[in-house]
């Protein structure tokens, strides 16, 4: 009965498009995230990508080192928070996008660019009545986006 419980999680998992991956298969083991620069108007959002791109990094096994060969660089050009419906002539949903470009050098002349990156998922939110509310529900949205956004650099660096 146990062998039975075993091959069915071993049949789901791998159904599933879940691979187990070594670290030995990973392009490099550590890296220098040198510089996120803002070139948008959006106060601070270049350290909550740095702090987000630490996380998912870690997540995948590869460690955040000043002292690392691998230097990763970023540059986000692009911050929209752009309508998405009104009602009564009023704004009611937004979405925030977050278009950026990153480059990593390493020895051997390894030079690798992501350019326009951008979150996979539309990051929106339904306005509420209050000012505060919607600064809150923006910065939320915001937050998920450059989260989502450091996702999918780290799973084109580790992928592709």
């Amino acid at each position: 009965m146990k062998n039975i419980a075993y091959f069915i999680i071993l049949v789901l998992v791998t159904g599933c498009g879940y691979t187990v991956r070594k670290t030995s298969g990973l392009p490099f083991r550590d890296i220098n995230i040198s510089s996120i620069i803002n070139k948008t108007s959006e106060p601070n959002i270049e350290d909550v990508l740095y702090e987000k791109l630490g996380t998912e990094f870690l997540k995948q096994g590869i460690q955040v080192k000043a002292s690392s060969k691998y230097i990763l660089n970023g540059e986000i050009n692009e911050f929209l928070l752009k309508v998405v419906s009104e009602k009564n002539e009023f704004s009611r949903e937004y979405e925030v996008v977050i278009r950026a470009d990153f480059s990593i050098s390493g020895p051997d002349n390894f030079r690798k660019r992501y350019n326009a990156m951008q979150s996979p998922f539309i990051e929106s939110f339904i306005a509420e009545r209050s000012i505060n509310s919607i600064i809150s529900l923006k910065e939320t949205a915001t937050e998920q986006a450059l989260e989502s956004l450091a996702d999918r650099l780290v799973t084109e660096v580790i992928y592709r």
